[in-house]
């Protein structure tokens, strides 16, 4: 829309790329070109726009930013020489194939304990909210969008988990 404004303002945009909602309600990416074309006098008299889908094209660039990241974090895990260098590699790669603004490995310790080995962006007050819970039950590990991190969705988080529901990977491993 800011791009729409700027053409009705008289200044041209040149391959903004925008993604949109298509009817069936799957999202679709286009190229849009705009300029504003005024009499004489300055009145604006037409707004000239293309539109091009460029949906193949974006989703090529997704995938390739996803190909460079685990081959990033392969390069690291190859190079660490402790757990804790595959687990900061593995959050970066994570934040950056996501586009996420928090991630995080929560495990569970020997006595079912569970534990943060890293994060990124979590806030103090969730991270010593869900430090230290009893772990032993948990079916699987629960991946937040960035608006759910607080303390009713941690609690909504335990009950989809305690049900069997999950998002994300199921992984029972020990925090040691």
């Amino acid at each position: 829309m800011a791009a729409w404004n700027e053409v009705a303002s008289g200044k041209d945009v040149d391959a903004v790329t925008i993604r949109l909602r298509r009817e069936g309600g799957s999202f679709a990416w286009f190229e849009v070109n705009g300029s504003s074309v005024r009499e004489h006098e300055g009145k604006l008299r037409y707004l000239l726009g293309t539109a091009r889908d460029v949906s193949e094209r974006e989703e090529l660039r997704s995938r390739l930013r996803d190909l460079d990241a685990v081959y990033r974090f392969a390069d690291a895990v190859a190079g660490a020489d402790a757990l804790e260098e595959v687990l900061e590699a593995g959050l970066d790669a994570l934040l950056e194939a996501t586009g996420a603004e928090r991630v995080s490995v929560l495990l569970t310790d020997d006595e079912g304990v569970l534990r943060f080995r890293g994060w990124r962006g979590l806030s103090d007050r969730y991270r010593a909210a869900t430090e230290g819970q009893d772990g032993s039950e948990r079916k699987g590990a629960v991946m937040f969008g960035d608006e759910m991190i607080d303390e009713a969705s941690r609690k909504m988080a335990i009950k989809f988990v305690s049900r069997g529901e999950r998002a994300g990977l199921v992984r029972k491993t020990p925090a040691t």
